[in-house]
């Protein structure tokens, strides 16, 4: 029979497992992880060729999703990637590329204006059309997707300090109106 002490030691091990496997990301490993000499967008484009067959791992904001006979055909608008692998919220954008994958993209999940991230296999050019302008997309034959939770959207923090007194701050370093502090 174990004593008091060898079940404390087992209920410390078990709460310990349990918080370690929460702390577990669920992004997989190619998402978080770039391949080692991976084009960018630009370099794709620029020379695809050279780079066709190579592993990429791209990501940013569905703007077409194409269900078709032979898999589904997904436009994204690139953005640069943050360390974790997630688009980020940025205005600037290298280009638009397709990513095709197996099956099918169902429209509840694929959403336009989704952030997602892929890893693939570049695959060359399509051509297709935005507006009335002829587009060289490069193509990438997906291994790995993520699609990203949407971004909380926090309000302005003007006004939100619970604290906040106008007339008496004389050692702070930004001074009323121009104070700005984060919403808690």
């Amino acid at each position: 029979m174990p004593t008091g002490s060898g079940i404390s030691k087992g209920l410390l091990a078990g709460v310990l497992a349990l918080l370690l496997a929460g702390c577990a990301s669920t992004i997989p490993e190619p998402i978080r992880q770039p391949p080692t000499d991976a084009p960018t967008l630009e370099q794709a484009r620029a020379d695809v060729e050279e780079y066709r067959g190579t592993t990429v791992r791209w990501g940013g904001t569905l703007l077409a999703v194409e269900n078709r006979a032979e898999g589904a055909r997904l436009e994204i608008l690139a953005r640069p990637l943050e360390s974790s692998g997630r688009p980020e919220s940025a205005d600037a954008s290298p280009g638009r590329f397709v990513a095709d994958m197996d099956g099918v993209a169902d429209p509840a999940l694929f959403t336009l204006g989704h952030e997602i991230t892929v890893v693939g296999r570049l695959d060359g050019l399509v051509q297709g059309r935005i507006g009335d302008y002829t587009y060289d997309y490069p193509r990438v034959v997906i291994q790995h997707h993520y699609l990203w939770q949407p971004r909380i959207q926090r309000p302005d923090p003007v006004g939100c300090d619970p604290w906040y007194d106008p007339w008496y701050d004389p050692w702070h370093y930004r001074t009323w109106p121009y104070r700005r502090y984060p919403c808690w």
